[in-house]
């Protein structure tokens, strides 16, 4: 069985789904299984290229998990701000805000290790 979700489909760089799916948001309670909270970062990768034929390049690989978790961190204040114009009242819009702090120290670990990464020649 599958789950096909096609929410946020549109025309882009195939990293950008990559990045959402080893963003620390999609791990829920699992940071050690970094592939959407279910695998290692490692297998998930490497099914990927084998299917794909061709690597992934881990740098630019970083750059769509960084924007995945900024992209979150939008939508959830987007929802939380939905809630208290009141628009559209609901406890689970409103209570969605309190995960962006959690989301900025994400941030700022993924912005850190980047900062580490020499660029490919």
């Amino acid at each position: 069985m599958a789950v096909l979700d096609w929410e946020f489909a549109g025309f882009s760089d195939p990293l950008e789904d990559l990045g959402w799916m080893l963003a620390p948001c999609w791990r829920f309670g699992a940071p050690d299984r970094e592939a959407g909270g279910v695998g290692s970062r490692a297998a998930f990768l490497g099914g990927y290229e084998a299917e794909a034929g061709r690597p992934v390049p881990r740098e630019r690989l970083l750059y769509w998990e960084i924007m995945a978790t900024v992209r979150w961190a939008v939508i959830a204040l987007q929802q939380a701000a939905r809630h208290w114009s009141g628009a559209e009242p609901s406890l689970e819009l409103a209570l969605t805000a309190h995960i962006v702090p959690g989301l900025e120290l994400d941030l700022l670990t993924m912005i850190k290790r980047a900062d580490m990464i020499e660029p490919a020649a």
